[in-house]
């Protein structure tokens, strides 16, 4: 969902006043195909006012003619097929304009007439097939939306359509930058800075582009407009302590900025409409379990211009702060942080500082808790953490680290690297397999199974040393892991034996009743085998999604 309206974006370019002619008036004929309504939407602003029309189309083919009373420079704004698209157009007094093209590629539509609209037309032809491309992925991902609701497609999918635009984006930011810094005196490359550079997050790329920027078009009204805005975003960008803000949550529960708790926090901004925001919130869930409500506070904010009071809230599934902002768009804490689109999150550090912006999920755990994050690589179709298990639902800093000892179907952690321990436990546990409430991986992730071992062994190994910690080395290229050799502690008294010479890695499965297997590993080789349940043996764990 975008922060402003078509219409109200639009409308606001019309503020540009650079010069005035003699002549009164402005003739604008096009052809426009494949419209969907007989009828083409109009505004622009005539003596300081607000003039709407309404032009039909002469045939199938989209003729039109509209003759606009305009006494300065002025942008004329034409909305296609009940809003859907657009096209703007720059026009003076006296001057005759004329349009053409597709109303479903609108960014390829040409205007001719005056020097603004031929340069940003230039600009358009120059970069036609990205135009292209990414229109095609627009669409693709609105037949995405269609078939998620119907079951019938991936989130999966959408994503990585979204990266694909992200990346024409990219390309097509680059270029014009390229244009701005040829023609840092024209018009167009100020309307080319307002295109590509005010919805990204980059406050940096805004304030060097605007750098660029020479002569007279410094002195427009959009120009200054741009260098207000870009001052704005500065404040809230990355590494920026936060702007001021309070808010009231569902259950009346007061947020004020600088009384958040001294912790790292998240703002989530979504909407109750639309699939992103709620795969968004789905995986923000998933993060929360891991991070919990200990090491940070979530506060997701629904923001639905159209609809208020907001309804069909997901808070009842929510575990955190949910914050339905009366004012939508026009709130204080969308325009002090500039939110632009939803899904969006902000990641706050402890004390109070703009961490990241536009934050997935995935990469809050990976800052907040790295102890707790792996994202693992796939062999022989298993996903495998890259490290062991240290204390109860972390990992270890490094894969060479030993990571911590467990005893099988017990929770309990046990130093990897003492000679001697207190308190063992030397009685056998119980159980027919590793139960949840006992497994001590990180959340997402579990004791591998029997089977699931064996096949990482069958993959084959090969001994090396990493960082001075023998260990094999399992998979091929990107997909590899190394299990340290770290020993093991006896069942009877907890005695350290064999660090460095020999790994012994737990499975989840029960062989009798006082033992358990398990995969060994040596210099020369490595095996599935079964001991006393009391042994404290390392885990390397499995994703719980395979």
């Amino acid at each position: 969902m975008l922060k402003r309206s078509l219409i109200i974006v639009l409308c606001l370019l019309q503020l540009l006043l650079l010069s005035c002619k003699n002549e009164t008036g402005v003739t604008i004929k096009g052809e426009i195909s494949n419209l969907e309504s007989p009828y083409i939407l109009v505004s622009y602003i005539s003596a300081d006012t607000l003039a709407v029309g309404t032009v039909l189309v002469k045939n199938n083919r989209g003729r039109f003619t509209y003759n606009a009373t305009i006494d300065t420079t002025t942008v004329v704004t034409l909305f296609l097929n009940d809003f859907q698209s657009s096209v703007v157009i720059f026009a003076d007094k006296g001057e005759r304009i004329s349009v053409k093209g597709d109303a479903q590629i609108p960014d390829l539509i040409r205007i001719r007439g005056s020097e603004v609209n031929e340069e940003l037309t230039s600009f358009k032809l120059q970069n036609e097939e990205l135009l292209r491309q990414r229109r095609q992925l627009i669409q693709n991902l609105e037949r995405f939306e269609e078939m998620v609701d119907s079951n019938k497609t991936t989130s999966h999918t959408m994503a990585e359509e979204m990266l694909r635009i992200n990346a024409i984006n990219q390309e097509l930011t680059l270029r014009a930058e390229e244009f701005i810094e040829e023609n840092p005196t024209k018009l167009s490359s100020v309307i080319l800075v307002n295109d590509f550079f005010t919805d990204s997050d980059n406050s940096e790329g805004l304030e060097r582009v605007l750098n660029l920027l020479e002569g007279d078009v410094l002195l427009s009204q959009l120009a200054r407009r741009l260098k207000v805005y870009s001052e704005k975003i500065t404040s809230s960008a990355e590494g920026a302590y936060i702007p001021y803000f309070q808010l009231t949550g569902i259950e009346n529960d007061t947020i004020i900025s600088h009384k958040l708790p001294e912790k790292y926090t998240l703002l989530s901004f979504v909407s109750t409409n639309g699939i992103a925001s709620r795969e968004m919130v789905k995986s923000l869930k998933h993060s929360y379990e891991i991070l919990g409500k200990d090491t940070i506070r979530f506060i997701s904010i629904y923001i639905d211009a159209d609809t208020f009071p907001v309804t069909h809230l997901e808070s009842d599934s929510i575990p955190w702060t949910v914050v339905a902002e009366s004012n939508g768009w026009n709130s204080q804490i969308v325009d002090a942080f500039n939110i632009q689109f939803v899904p969006f999150n902000i990641l706050i550090s402890p004390n109070r500082i703009i961490s990241e912006r536009n934050i997935l999920p995935q990469r809050v755990v990976e800052l907040v808790s790295p102890e707790k994050f792996d994202t693992g690589v796939v062999i022989n179709g298993i996903r495998w953490a890259t490290r062991n298990v240290n204390a109860s639902g972390t990992f270890a800093n490094n894969p060479e680290d030993s990571g911590m000892f467990f005893q099988w179907n017990r929770r309990r952690a046990w130093n990897a690297t003492d000679e001697n321990v207190r308190g063992w436990n030397h009685s056998v546990p119980t159980g027919t397999k590793w139960e949840k409430e006992n497994d001590p991986c990180p959340v997402g992730w579990r004791v591998p199974t029997k089977e699931e071992l064996q096949s990482l062994n069958n993959v084959g190994s090969e001994w090396t040393i990493r960082n001075d910690v023998n260990g094999r080395l399992f998979g091929t290229a990107s997909n590899q892991i190394f299990l340290p050799v770290a020993g093991w502690r006896a069942n009877n008294n907890g005695t350290l034996l064999h660090t460095g010479e020999i790994g012994y890695y737990w499975s989840s499965a029960q062989s009798t009743n006082q033992n358990a297997s398990f995969l060994w590993l040596l210099n020369d080789s490595g095996s599935m085998s079964d001991t006393n349940r009391a042994s404290g043996f390392s885990i390397r764990c499995v994703s719980t999604n395979n």
